[in-house]
């Protein structure tokens, strides 16, 4: 994830003074809002990492919030004399129970006389009674249940300064549905780990959430709102997270925020231009077409940014092999070595395969860009583009300026006038090289954006799969 992204971007985390539902899991709920607004949003996707591994990919409905379990690993907490300080929650043992259950309560939560109060999970509670704590000791108490109803309790413990600490149990075991519950509390004792005996507790496994917006997502009044936001928090219990998301430059699977340029970008395949240091990289990472390559072969990643007369797109490619086959730049042009930008001025989606309802450039090693138009035919858009290149052994530079037309262009008129760019301005965007080491046609087809089912070499038809470009103030 870029850094910059990483500084940038805002996230709000709240976390429930629970225990896990279960040994070994913790329920994670989260919803993403508008951060100016603090709207909810529909449609911003979701991904959840551990590590480097995916763990999650879902929406945000603005009604509910995602719920998602994830597992987390068990150690086992020996002391010596003293509850561990990082146990700031009431620890409950045996979890699954069947009649009783050891309440550890943690020395910051009661001091002096408190009040014990057990709830069911609707919040109505089922016991209360008053408990005389040791000052600023951790302490043990045994809960007994006598005809309780299986099913998920909260435990709770209010000190005389209001200060409160709050856990959970499971209670199994058959029940006699007809007759009164009773429960009591028992064995009220310091708390001492004298290293006989050890607590299994939840060990915090790193989690990464991140979320952003693509042109579909929408506030609950149906305004096109979103950005970008992440935080990466360690998950050792029941925990909620509320991802805000800012107006901030990213590029998370072919979804990109371009920061606007203050100065002309010189085209000249250096990339020193302050902006370029603003702007996120983009992965060019999903296999389209044909075999995987291996990193030595070919990685490529890009950069976009805006004037109001041309996006700025910067391409860094590392190949081990450039090739050109094909002399003439209208024949079989996709089958050399090419960087190719897709372009839906409006977000419409739809077919252009022979429309320019969006535009696919196949940008040459040589600076020719082409694409078909509604005869079928390949035609020159060089025009539409400046593009220079520079190389340091096998990391070669792009640095590309380009018009932006509508669907409105036409062949036969000579005064296409390119689109004039704004701020919030919403584009379809997807990047993508064709990758050919000295042979006939290319070896591989890599894209900026995940495309679902076997056929993902619908881009050049279809600008549905394209993702989004949003054009920062």
């Amino acid at each position: 994830m870029n850094a910059i992204v990483q500084k940038i971007a805002r996230a709000v985390l709240f976390l429930c003074a629970c225990s896990a539902l279960s040994a070994g899991t913790a329920t994670v709920q989260f919803s993403v809002n508008d951060k100016a607004t603090g709207k909810p949003l529909n449609g911003a996707h979701m991904i959840v990492l551990n590590g480097a591994d995916t763990v999650s990919v879902s929406s945000s409905k603005a009604a509910e919030p995602a719920a998602l379990q994830l597992d987390v690993e068990l150690t086992s907490v020996d002391g010596e004399n003293a509850m561990p300080a990082s146990f700031r929650t009431i620890e409950t043992h045996p979890n699954p129970c069947e009649r009783t259950v050891t309440l550890n309560v943690p020395p910051a939560a009661a001091s002096g006389k408190g009040m014990l109060k057990i709830m069911n999970v609707l919040g109505q509670e089922i016991h209360s009674e008053p408990v005389q704590a040791p000052a600023g000791a951790a302490f043990a108490v045994d809960l007994h249940m006598q005809n309780l109803a299986q099913g998920m309790y909260i435990v709770q413990m209010t000190d005389a300064e209001g200060k409160t600490v709050s856990g959970k149990f499971l209670k199994i075991g058959s029940s006699a549905a007809a007759t009164s519950p009773s429960v009591w509390a028992s064995g009220l004792r310091p708390m001492v780990w004298n290293g006989a005996r050890s607590l299994s507790k939840p060990a915090a496994t790193s989690y990464t959430f991140t979320a952003f917006s693509d042109k579909n997502t929408a506030d609950a009044d149906g305004a096109h709102a979103g950005g970008f936001a992440s935080v990466t928090v360690p998950v050792s219990k029941d925990t909620s997270i509320v991802l805000e998301l800012e107006k901030t430059p990213f590029s998370e699977c072919g979804h990109t925020m371009a920061p606007r340029t203050a100065a002309e970008i010189t085209v000249d395949g250096k990339a020193d231009e302050a902006v370029w240091s603003r702007a996120a990289w983009g992965p060019m990472n999903q296999l389209w077409l044909y075999k995987m390559p291996s990193a030595d072969d070919f990685t490529g990643r890009y950069k976009i940014a805006w004037s109001p007369e041309v996006l700025y797109v910067l391409v860094e490619i590392r190949d081990d092999s450039l090739s050109d086959q094909h002399s003439d730049p209208l024949s079989s042009y996709y089958m050399d070595d090419c960087f190719e930008v897709f372009i839906d001025e409006n977000a419409s989606g739809g077919i252009h395969t022979y429309s320019y309802n969006a535009f696919a450039y196949h940008i040459s090693i040589f600076g020719k860009a082409v694409d078909a138009g509604p005869d079928r035919q390949t035609k020159d858009f060089s025009d539409h583009i400046v593009m220079k290149r520079t190389q340091d052994k096998d990391l070669y530079t792009w640095e590309i300026a380009l018009k932006v037309y509508t669907d409105a262009y036409n062949d036969k008129s000579k005064t296409n006038a390119p689109a004039v760019l704004d701020g919030g301005k919403v584009m379809g965007l997807a990047a993508a090289y064709c990758d050919n080491d000295g042979k006939f046609d290319r070896e591989s087809f890599m894209g900026s954006i995940y495309i679902a089912g076997k056929d993902k070499n619908t881009a050049w038809m279809d600008a549905s799969v394209f993702g989004t470009l949003e054009l920062l103030p």
